[in-house]
């Protein structure tokens, strides 16, 4: 067995935000859990390691794709009443595909940081990456980046999806 990895940690720069995301024409405004789309046709994604929050799809009317769009497509046209992805790239996607029909419910399935897994060989770089990472944050680089990418700071993004 060999030694655990070395979880760089120290500076958060990214979160997984996963949501529940539906048609703008379903009622609900609110995710409970996802019990609430039995019998509803839900969009999965192939191989896509979905968060411990949402189970399993046990007795769910599952339609896997290959394609993550796809499942947003769909959605889209009202061909699935749900799917379960990432917010910051689907809102990215929506934009690039015009696809003006689809909302996300609160509160978020899942919001978690990511860690980068440096190998314990590599210390040298989990010690530069740090260094640099905090150097963007305090030049405020960081923020630009993020309003780039998802139009609002680090700050703004993590009240809007109630990330603590």
């Amino acid at each position: 067995m060999g030694k655990e990895p070395n979880w760089t940690d120290a500076v958060i720069t990214e979160y997984w935000v996963v949501a529940a995301m539906v048609n703008k024409s379903f009622t609900g405004h609110k995710f409970n859990g996802i019990s609430d789309f039995k019998g509803e046709r839900i969009g999965t994604m192939h191989g896509y390691k979905y968060p411990e929050e949402l189970g399993n799809f046990k007795d769910l009317k599952v339609e896997e794709v290959p394609d993550a769009i796809l499942n947003l497509k769909k959605l889209n046209s009202g061909c699935i009443e749900v799917t379960f992805d990432d917010i910051i790239w689907a809102e990215l996607e929506n934009k690039k595909n015009k696809l003006d029909k689809l909302k996300y419910l609160m509160p978020l399935v899942s919001s978690s940081p990511t860690n980068l897994i440096i190998s314990p060989k590599s210390k040298d770089f989990a010690t530069l990456y740090t260094q640099k990472a905090q150097e963007l944050i305090k030049a405020g680089e960081l923020e630009k980046l993020y309003e780039k990418y998802t139009e609002s700071n680090l700050k703004t993004f993590k009240t809007k999806y109630d990330i603590k």
